[in-house]
């Protein structure tokens, strides 16, 4: 039990919490039924994923410490494969709740039952 409270805790960080939300539901907007939210969270996912080294691009960090920060993540991958998933599933149920609490809402408050919703 305290390995999955550890890991937990390093998949959802304090800092990070914020970013996934923000994620996660601004990318639920941009979810509809040919475009499933599974699709959203891969894409959300790498964008998550390459944010740091973004943020370390636009710091002013060279390029060999972000290439050696992105050499050590490819490195640890494997022993942190629990994490990236933990996160993945935290982001996709994230972005389909979003998702159908939208079309919930918007199914709810159709004043003319002939006009279709448009997502």
């Amino acid at each position: 039990m305290e390995d999955l409270t550890f890991v937990l805790s390093v998949a959802f960080s304090g800092a990070d919490l914020n970013r996934a939300l923000w994620l996660a539901l601004v990318g639920s907007l941009f979810c509809t039924k040919n475009f499933q939210p599974l699709r959203m969270t891969a894409i959300i996912f790498l964008i998550d994923r390459i944010w740091p080294y973004a943020g370390m691009a636009l710091a002013g960090y060279d390029m060999p410490e972000i290439a050696a920060s992105v050499a050590y993540a490819v490195e640890t991958f494997p022993r942190d494969a629990t994490i990236y998933l933990l996160r993945f599933g935290g982001l996709f149920v994230l972005c389909a709740s979003g998702y159908h609490l939208r079309l919930l809402i918007h199914r709810g408050n159709v004043s003319n039952k002939k006009m279709p919703v448009p997502y």
